[in-house]
């Protein structure tokens, strides 16, 4: 894993951008290149325009649809499903870009380019998975340490492109650096007082690096484990905050607020007509939230329930296939479009474009005095989206809120405008396979 401006990105999925970028590249300058050869082909005529918007078209047209995630380059027929999804998506956005640039283009060649390289795309793939499985571009483990925690990280190098190395014998911690090639030491809470602060610095020096376990857990999971922490950790482990950062935040949410209302009227139109049509009660739905600093607010939506879903007074989570969900409201809430109201709600300033997800006063209660640092979430605005809402499903029990505390900490920890950024690209992802919606 690297760490970019205060995100951790996997190695394979950096070297799939780069191998991406230039296929792409390679792909339209190509009929240039043998043209240039006197070869019986010519350049078609958008061959000049802007190929390095068109290459970063690509990058987010794959990403959106998830063909840089992990679990997606270990399985083959889900890189091929991806991909298929992606044609469509790649298709219209260099059609924009040509729009705009070169007006007298014809489509036809930029369709054949893109179904040239959405195989080699597949192909890279492919390759980059069978070499992460080599041992010699594998990274070598060695866990220090016995208990739950331990086993949770010896779990995590089993299930990754890690090798686990066996413990060593006492004073024997250098040596074994050395002799079995170990890259990465990680020493689980308890070990540090059995093994000597000594011992770990001729480590380091034989070539190893020294983990905690809490450390080594977010950077390999993307999440923070709750049992591993505590307040002095969250100190020192160096998160992401400063007055900038906000400032920045702020002017990226009103802009891109402003872009998405514009962009989405048409759909918010037919939408409040399908909801008027479809069953009596308002079209729009106002809810009390717990926002930043503990404050409460009117968060607005699309109302796909019915009018009486709780008419016992009693706040309850959505359930698969709720029988209090109306026809249009499954469509919605599946497409996320019950949400676009609340870009109202960034503008107004209650909330961001990314985020922890708001919660009801009575959840923020009672789940603040079951699940340690959960009031924590209220340090910066909740969001339409977020870093939990991408990598989790729905949650609808204390254990899902528990493990969506544990993204949203790890945005906390490492949120910037890149991973913002990162956010909105794979929402599209989450749109497009309706991932976790009810």
């Amino acid at each position: 894993m690297l760490r970019l401006f205060g995100h951790y990105v996997g190695r394979p999925a950096i070297s799939l951008v780069c191998l991406d970028v230039f296929l792409f590249v390679l792909l339209i300058e190509l009929p240039a290149l043998l043209a240039a050869t006197e070869a019986p082909l010519h350049a078609p005529a958008w061959d000049g325009g802007p190929h390095l918007a068109m290459a970063a078209m690509a990058f987010l047209a794959l990403s959106s649809v998830g063909l840089y995630n992990r679990e997606v380059l270990a399985s083959a027929a889900a890189a091929v499903s991806r991909a298929l999804a992606g044609f469509p998506l790649l298709l219209a956005g260099l059609a924009g870009i040509l729009l705009l640039t070169t007006p007298d283009s014809g489509l036809l060649p930029l369709a054949a380019l893109v179904a040239i390289y959405l195989p080699l795309a597949l192909l890279a793939r492919a390759m980059v998975a069978g070499l992460s499985r080599l041992e010699p571009f594998r990274r070598r483990v060695l866990v220090l340490g016995d208990g739950p925690l331990a086993q949770r990280a010896q779990s995590l190098v089993a299930r990754s492109d890690l090798v686990m190395v066996p413990p060593p014998a006492p004073g024997d911690l250098a040596r074994l650096v050395r002799e079995r090639r170990v890259d990465e030491i990680v020493v689980v809470d308890g070990c540090d007082h059995a093994v000597p602060p000594w011992a770990l610095f001729e480590a380091m020096m034989a070539g190893a690096r020294v983990t905690n376990y809490a450390s080594f857990h977010e950077r390999e999971t993307g999440y923070l484990d709750l049992d591993a922490i505590d307040p002095a950790w969250l100190v020192f482990s160096g998160f992401q905050s400063g007055r900038g950062r906000a400032i920045a935040k702020r002017a990226f949410d009103v802009v891109a607020s402003l872009v998405i209302l514009l962009l989405s009227l048409p759909v918010t139109v037919l939408t409040a007509l399908a909801i008027r049509l479809d069953s009596p009660g308002p079209v729009f739905f106002r809810q009390e939230r717990v926002g930043l600093g503990g404050r409460s607010f009117q968060v607005l939506k699309f109302r796909s329930m019915r009018t009486d879903a709780e008419r016992d007074g009693v706040p309850r989570w959505a359930d698969a296939d709720d029988p209090r969900v109306t026809k249009v409201g499954g469509l919605i809430r599946k497409l996320r479009i019950d949400e676009i109201p609340q870009v109202l709600n960034v503008l107004k300033g209650d909330m961001s474009l990314i985020g922890p997800r708001p919660e009801r006063p009575y959840f923020v209660e009672d789940l603040g005095r079951r699940i340690p640092f959960y009031d924590h979430r209220h340090h910066v605005k909740p969001g339409i989206t977020g870093w939990a809402q991408v990598n989790y499903h729905y949650g609808a029990s204390e254990e899902d809120a528990r493990r969506k505390l544990a993204y949203d900490l790890y945005y906390l920890k490492n949120g910037s405008l890149f991973l913002d950024m990162v956010i909105l690209v794979q929402t599209v992802r989450v749109v497009l396979w309706s991932e976790g919606a009810r």
